[in-house]
């Protein structure tokens, strides 16, 4: 086996992905909710807003991510600080933050993302504090601004905001991580072993100690 056919299997079993996931931009209708692409959602309307704590947005979450329900929560308004630094970055203001349910099974729905369990319980904290913030050059479907806040950690969790400025307010896009996280039977794998790139460049330069499956199973533990 060629040693480009020995990478292409170990990526195929997730333990490396090709790059930076990059999704800012997904159909909605005219009410925000996800649909076929088509326009057509079979979404009822959302239920009345309520703010909520760390405790019941933790619930929200966990009950959403597989749920056909149609709920719509507040996470409150944000500091006056974050305000003050999201405006300068990007333009905009911003009063408050909110969350959709579709937009949490839109999320979690999607293997490539790459997220945690609890990747969105700290949603807020995230657009509050980080200064990894930018501007999208592309405008959703229903033209919206998509403001993308980083958390600032190694391979931290990215949120694409939709920003609506009727309601000065931020509601989820969309999350993911660049690269996937080890887990499971991959916990042995490095965690400098993030990409193809750096992997490919690796077995390139030491093609020849390679002779098998095994040999590049072996290689790639000494890493």
């Amino acid at each position: 086996m060629m040693i480009q056919e020995m990478f292409n299997s170990v990526k195929r079993y997730g333990y490396v992905t090709d790059a930076e996931w990059e999704e800012c931009d997904h159909p909605r209708d005219k009410n925000g909710q996800f649909t076929d692409g088509d326009g057509r959602s079979d979404k009822k309307r959302k239920g009345a807003l309520k703010e909520v704590s760390k405790t019941e947005l933790h619930d929200f979450i966990q009950r959403h991510k597989t749920s056909k329900d149609n709920e719509r929560i507040s996470l409150g308004r944000i500091s006056q600080s974050a305000k003050e630094r999201i405006l300068r970055m990007t333009g905009l203001e911003i009063e408050r933050v909110i969350l959709d349910s579709d937009s949490i099974r839109h999320a979690y729905s999607k293997s490539e993302h790459n997220l945690l369990p609890d990747d969105l319980d700290d949603m807020k904290e995230v657009i509050e504090t980080t200064t990894d913030i930018k501007l999208s050059p592309k405008r959703n479907a229903t033209g919206n601004p998509v403001v993308i806040f980083k958390k600032q950690e190694p391979n931290g969790v990215i949120l694409c905001e939709e920003y609506r400025a009727g309601k000065k307010e931020l509601e989820l896009q969309t999350a993911y991580r660049q690269f996937r996280q080890p887990h499971g039977v991959h916990d042995e794998l490095p965690a400098n072993v993030r990409n193809a790139t750096a992997l490919n460049n690796t077995i390139t330069d030491i093609a020849s100690e390679v002779k098998s499956i095994a040999g590049l199973w072996n290689m790639i533990k000494r890493l």
